[in-house]
């Protein structure tokens, strides 16, 4: 029963970590707009 209710958390986790991966080199690269706005990089907007 924990095991299910965990198993959520532990994929929006998983998720948040790709998200973070995919996102995070973006703004160092080319001069390409990331794929939709990500709050954590507004500066890279500016």
């Amino acid at each position: 029963m924990a095991l299910l209710e965990l198993l959520p958390l532990v994929g929006l986790v998983v998720l948040v970590g790709l998200l973070e991966l995919f996102v995070s080199p973006l703004p160092k690269g080319i001069g390409k707009n990331p794929p939709f706005p990500n709050p954590h990089h507004l500066s890279y907007y500016y």
